[in-house]
């Protein structure tokens, strides 16, 4: 049965919202970190990472450091 359209954009949103909660847990155990820091302490990677703080910023939900 092929998957419809809608399908896969819940299965995305439910992906990235998956990632933020990874990486808001991991900020609350070792604040502030870098990206690389974040996808160490992870199973994510630093795209991955990269990809979802951004969203996490424009949310409110973090800030830049500065730091790489």
């Amino acid at each position: 049965m092929p998957v419809s359209e809608s399908d896969q954009t819940l299965s995305e949103i439910a992906r990235k919202s998956e990632a933020i909660g990874i990486i808001l847990g991991c900020l609350q155990d070792h604040w502030p970190q870098t990206i690389d820091e974040i996808a160490k302490r992870t199973q994510l990677t630093s795209v991955q990472v990269a990809r979802r703080t951004s969203d996490m910023h424009k949310r409110g939900m973090a800030e830049p450091t500065g730091s790489t």
